[in-house]
């Protein structure tokens, strides 16, 4: 399928964004605001998957050219925190915790800071993670980690064993992924399960599969019952994120329905956006935040875990500031740096790897 720009989809990124925001800020009593991170899986999992099938169907699809664009894309504005975060914690860590950060940031620079959180005694929800600049940086790692084997995956199948339909392969594949999260893998209650690549694959497929089947027939439903869906989906989304039974073993069922909610929402847009959902979702300040909701996302975490680490009293005043603070450096950081780096996937592609990759990581 072709896909055009969706305002719609920079709405539900924002949303996304504000609900991580809202829950690492500690505020309107958010219990699960994380499944923000699992949306953001679903729409990474339906654009990646879109654009890869359409370069493969015109015959144009480029591994080198998909990951130059990813690179620049996201790297100059993960390498922005390396430097700053190494910077601020040289000047307020202890030398043995200074030590510590480093190694944390090698394995985030390598793409594994998924797997080095993983290994820590303490989860994602401990008091102590609260206070490590860039804890956040796993779900990045996963992205990457995805990047890395989707467009081998689906070159195989297109390719080398000729099945061109993608539903034929991505909805079992998706179904199977499941059953490994929930059934096959153990301690399923442990920092391992949650920040596993294995067991968090299936939210991108969740979207793949919506890439597969596209938005075929939207145009004849009935907008009245798109708005339902749509406003059934976002209730599902709000009712999740104030229980917080949710965060027991997650990913869980609630990630699944989460990630539904999400493919929906998507869906219903892709007709003649005439719902009321999709005009909400295209509201033009929800647009203005899912533009910048990859910065933001980025740079609101330190922010929080600085503020923690000195022990100042997080009072309303004091984290109205950091959020403040947040949006301020979310919009620096489009404006000067995503939007003048990512022109550069013109360079040649040793050239993009030495730059973003080695250089950084070394």
């Amino acid at each position: 399928m072709k896909y055009n720009y969706r305002p719609d989809i920079d709405g539900l990124r924002a949303i996304s964004v504000l609900l991580v925001l809202f829950f690492h800020a500690g505020i309107f009593d958010i219990k699960a605001g994380f499944i923000g991170v699992d949306i953001f899986f679903v729409i990474s999992g339906f654009l990646i998957t879109t654009g890869i099938q359409n370069g493969l169907e015109n015959g144009n699809f480029s591994f080198i050219q998909f990951f130059k664009k990813r690179l620049w894309r996201l790297q100059p504005v993960f390498i922005s925190l390396l430097i700053v975060t190494i910077i601020l914690t040289a000047l307020t860590y202890l030398p043995g915790d200074f030590l510590n950060f480093t190694g944390r940031a090698k394995w985030a620079a390598r793409f594994q800071a998924n797997r080095f959180f993983a290994g820590l005694d303490t989860g994602y929800f401990a008091d102590d993670t609260s206070i490590m600049p860039l804890l956040h940086t796993w779900s990045l790692s996963i992205e990457w980690q995805w990047y890395l084997v989707l467009p081998f995956l689906m070159f195989g199948f297109y390719k080398i064993l000729r099945i061109k339909k993608l539903a034929h392969w991505v909805f079992p594949l998706t179904v199977i992924m499941i059953g490994i999260a929930f059934y096959v893998l153990k301690d399923r209650d442990t920092p391992y399960f949650y920040y596993s690549f294995i067991a968090r694959i299936f939210e991108m497929l969740i979207g793949s599969c919506l890439a597969a089947i596209g938005t075929r027939g939207i145009d004849k439903t009935p907008e009245l019952l798109n708005t339902i869906i749509g406003g059934a989906c976002l209730g599902f989304i709000a009712y999740t994120v104030f229980d917080s039974s949710v965060i027991y073993q997650y990913p869980n069922w609630w990630a699944v329905g989460v990630c539904i909610a999400g493919i929906l929402l998507i869906y219903i847009g892709g007709g003649s956006k005439n719902n009321l959902i999709t005009k909400f979702l295209s509201f033009k300040p929800l647009i203005l935040i899912g533009v910048i909701s990859y910065s933001l996302y980025i740079w609101h975490w330190p922010v929080f875990a600085f503020v923690r680490n000195l022990g100042i009293t997080e009072t309303w005043f004091v984290t109205l500031v950091a959020l403040c603070t947040s949006f301020i450096l979310a919009c620096l950081s489009y404006y000067f740096i995503e939007n003048k780096f990512r022109k550069l996937h013109i360079l040649p592609f040793w050239k993009t790897v030495l730059i973003l990759v080695a250089i950084p990581y070394l």
